[in-house]
Formats: structure tokens, sequence, C-alpha cells
């Protein structure tokens, strides 16, 4: 009886133990999967729409920019932090968890809290054009001296212990050095913003104000909206062949003329 006892209470725990486990891996997987956020940045004081606001991914590092009507989009996960920052108003930084609706297609608003600033008092005295022509002089070289310029000191950096080649002592060594270093980390910032930054290149090479011009054919006056409104995803815009770009540009063009009637 006893060891009946025992077995029982054995084979109850191994399924108490499975049960949890399995729980746990749905909520990390419900908590990990990607979804896209949709939202509007809206003043607290006034209800005002907030245009052209930076939304930053802290968890991934994508980013992305609110329209001209205060909407963005961005993709996230339930376990992600995202950070709001626009021009006169204060950085909100929050979970995902805490602002995601309960339909995930659903818009949610976001309001952001308006920022005083106290200037300081300015001394304006006289120029000394001797100075100021030296001062401009040197902007000059620090902006085309190839030796000040010169970025392999840093894209060109020994690479070693886990992610190079070189599988010795000294080049684990190298690699723990740059990844918890200040200037290692420091080169890592500049690294990613270079990447983000040449990315950026890539797509204003096929996503551009003349190119979007010449194929939706819109006025002016509508245009700068239109690039917001139609402003492809990174990855599409990385991946898209010239046909498939022009097509997105057309179709999209299309719909927001009739959003807002225009002929």
């Amino acid at each position: 009886m006893q060891k009946c006892t025992f077995v029982w209470i054995k084979e109850m725990t191994r399924f108490i133990f499975i049960w949890v486990l399995l729980v746990f891996q749905t909520v990390h997987a419900q908590n990990t999967e990607p979804f896209m956020l949709k939202g509007m940045l809206i003043s607290s004081e006034n209800g005002q729409i907030i245009p052209l606001g930076n939304l930053l991914n802290k968890t991934t590092g994508l980013r992305a920019v609110s329209n001209r009507q205060g909407l963005f989009k961005i993709q996230v996960s339930q376990a992600d932090t995202l950070r709001f920052s626009v021009v006169g108003f204060e950085t909100y930084t929050t979970a995902v968890a805490n602002i995601m609706p309960a339909n995930l297609s659903d818009t949610i608003k976001v309001l952001l809290i308006s920022k005083s600033y106290q200037l300081k008092d300015v001394t304006i005295v006289a120029t000394n054009r001797k100075r100021d022509s030296l001062a401009r002089a040197a902007a000059e070289i620090l902006k085309t001296d190839p030796l000040l310029n010169n970025f392999d000191r840093i894209f060109g950096r020994p690479r070693g212990g886990f992610y190079g080649n070189d599988c010795g002592y000294s080049g684990l060594i190298t690699e723990l050095y740059y990844q918890f270093s200040k200037e290692g980390k420091d080169i890592a910032r500049f690294e990613s913003f270079y990447a983000y930054v040449q990315q950026q290149r890539a797509i204003e090479q096929k996503y551009n104000r003349e190119l979007v011009k010449k194929v939706s054919g819109i006025p002016d006056v509508y245009l700068d909206d239109l690039l917001m409104h139609c402003r492809p995803d990174n990855d599409f815009a990385l991946q898209a062949d010239e046909y498939n770009m022009l097509l997105y540009i057309k179709n999209c063009s299309e719909r927001f003329k009739i959003l807002r009637g225009i002929k």
C-alpha cells in the first residue's frame, strides 16, 4: 500500500512539473511573439495630435516616426520596451505590455506631457573675423581629412574570441575588452548608428521625394503627407526590386488620394 502511494505521488509530481513547464513555455511564447503596434501620439494638455514623433524599440533597436496625423506603427513583442520622444514633450518610456490593446489590430492613443524650457541669459560680443575664419577652416578639415575620418580604425578592429576567427587566448581577451570597456561600448554604439545611417541611405535610393512625386503625380501641397503615409517598412524597402517598389508607391498613392478626396 505504501509503495503504491509513493508511486502515485511520484507520478502526480511529474504531471504537475510537466504542466507548469508547458504553461511557462506558452506564456513565454506569447510574450516574445512579434506584432505590429499601431497608435497615435496626442498631447495630454489639449488633445492635439503630435506629428513627427520618434519611437524606439529599446529591446530590438527598431525605430519609427509618427506621420503628420500623429499615427505610427512599429513591430514589437509584449516583452519589449518602447521609448517615445518628441521635441517639446517629456520623453516617455514604457513596457509594451502596459499599452498593448486587447485586440492587437486596434489603434492605441499615447499621451505625452509638454515640457517647458528655461532659457539661459545670452551675452552678445563682437566677433573676431580671423578667429572665426580659423574655426571654419578647422571644421572643414575635420569633415574632409582622411585621417580624422578613417573608419577603418573602428570597423577593422581586431575581433576574436566569440565572433572572430582567432580562437586563441589573446583573441578572447580582446573581444571581452571590446564588449565590456567604455571604449568598446562606444564603438559598438557607433557601429550600430553607422549601420542605421547606411540602411536609411539605401532606403532613400529606392523611396524618395522625386520618385514618389513622379509615380503618384500628386500636387506638391500633399506630397509631404503622402511620403509619411506611404513610407514602407524597412525590410520591404531594402528587399523590394524596382518594379515592386513602383507598384507599391502607385497603389498606396491611389489609396491616399481616395482617403483625402484628391482627384
